[in-house]
């Protein structure tokens, strides 16, 4: 198996958790919102601290923070995180459920024009069919909606903007986590023990299971992480872009399936255009293949030819 190909397997093991991400969720009912925000990133903190001890490679650590030119895009990214998590969580606590989904939906297509207009980054004919239809559905979903998504472009700004800060980084997994948490970690443990004693907080925890599951959010948080990590230091930012349409497609599937949500004719026109959209892009990956082998069959077969 090459690098890349164990690389793109991480980016889709990341987009399955987070796209089934309500699935866990849903076993924190009993806890506040920002409360379950700040645990996932105090224990995400402490789990990419033990692992990066396990390996032997806290020193990392101080090696990234001493680099000017790395921290600077890290502190941004971890901004941008952040506020990320802040925007999707007060979106779900006032009605604007909506809105961070379709936010979810408007941040690859972001990603994607950004990599083309600012990096200048190529496209091909497929890409670009797949991005125009992946927009369109977009837009008949924004239309529907009836006013303007001013949480879900909040949302889609952050993300993206984290994406891309990453990437400028270059820092491997687990210790770009560790950092990004790190300086959201004063702010975090604040809230918990200023706001966490409530019934929303600390008073919701009633067996060891409810505890096990506190702690379960830094593993759940800090993972998906390190593996998108791999993928976004490994793949153009346009491929990331066109990919990270999986994550919105397999929450909604998950939502309909398991959750009871019933998808209504705008919803339903969205995903179809969204569905197409990856077809395309599977089509561009595998015309891509294709084009690559070529030349080396052309140059092996050369090579064998008696002289």
């Amino acid at each position: 198996m090459t690098q890349q190909t164990s690389n793109l397997i991480k980016l889709s093991a990341c987009y399955i958790i987070w796209g089934t991400a309500a699935l866990y969720w849903n076993l924190f009912s009993e806890f506040g919102l920002v409360f379950k925000v700040a645990c996932r990133v105090l224990f995400s903190f402490i789990f990419c601290i033990i692992c990066l001890a396990a390996s032997g490679k806290l020193s990392s650590i101080i090696e990234t923070l001493t680099d000017k030119a790395r921290i600077k895009y890290l502190v941004l990214s971890s901004i941008s995180i952040g506020a990320n998590w802040l925007i999707y969580v007060w979106s779900l606590s006032n009605g604007h459920v909506i809105d961070a989904s379709l936010g979810n939906y408007m941040s690859p297509i972001a990603i994607s024009v950004l990599s083309i207009f600012i990096f200048r980054e190529k496209a091909d004919v497929f890409q670009i069919l797949s991005l125009s239809i992946a927009l369109l559905g977009l837009v008949i979903s924004i239309l529907a909606y009836g006013s303007f998504p001013c949480a879900g472009i909040i949302a889609m700004a952050t993300f993206t903007a984290y994406t891309l800060f990453k990437k400028k980084a270059g820092v491997q997994g687990l210790t770009a986590s560790a950092i990004e948490t790190g300086l959201l970690c004063p702010f975090a443990l604040a809230y918990i023990l200023i706001f966490g004693r409530g019934e929303c907080g600390f008073g919701a925890i009633n067996s060891i299971w409810d505890l096990l599951l506190l702690f379960s959010t830094g593993i759940y948080t800090a993972v998906p992480f390190v593996l998108y990590d791999s993928g976004v230091n490994s793949f153009s930012s346009l491929f990331i872009g066109l990919t990270g349409m999986f994550t919105p497609t397999i929450t909604l599937i998950t939502g309909v399936l398991f959750l009871g949500e019933k998808l209504n004719r705008a919803s339903l026109i969205n995903f179809l255009c969204i569905l197409i959209a990856l077809v395309f892009f599977i089509i561009s990956l595998i015309r891509k293949d294709i084009l690559l082998k070529k030349p080396l069959k052309a140059a092996q077969k050369a090579k064998d030819m008696p002289m």
